[in-house]
């Protein structure tokens, strides 16, 4: 037995205050807040790295390019924040990404953008949950229709 993967009798263990699992982030409170704070955290890094590519791309390439970087990673297990409260959700971070992808100021309203671009807002309402579900099943049947 090696002794570098073993634990002695005795010997503390520090316990950590959040756990990782597929990527959604729990703490020890079973709160997804430090998941919102994660996921903002890396889209707001994201979009910094992508404004000097978006300049160089024309509208419609930057209107397919950004939502597959951006808003996957808000969509990624949003149905476990159904329920939870709108404080906790990165809207702003949506907003951001619109703002980039259509050059608009910050101080521009936020929601003629949103419906330009056909973005639903950023909530676990059963409607976007139930959008994205339907979503998955025009694939499926898409996909069961296609003939090899």
């Amino acid at each position: 037995m090696n002794s570098s993967h073993s634990i002695k009798l005795g010997t503390r263990v520090a316990i950590s205050v959040t756990a990782r699992n597929l990527g959604v982030v729990i703490s020890h409170e079973l709160s997804l807040a430090a998941h919102v704070t994660a996921v903002c955290r890396s889209s707001y890094n994201q979009l910094c790295q992508l404004r000097p590519v978006v300049r160089l791309l024309s509208a419609n390439v930057t209107k397919m390019f950004v939502p597959a970087f951006i808003l996957c990673r808000l969509d990624y297990c949003n149905s476990l924040l159904y329920g939870f409260s709108d404080g906790l959700l990165p809207q702003s971070v949506q907003n951001s990404a619109a703002h980039l992808v259509t050059g608009t100021c910050c101080g521009d309203h936020i929601a003629p953008v949103l419906r330009q671009l056909h973005w639903l807002p950023v909530s676990p309402s059963a409607s976007r949950v139930q959008d994205h579900g339907a979503r998955a099943s025009v694939a499926c049947w898409s996909c069961s229709r296609v003939s090899c």
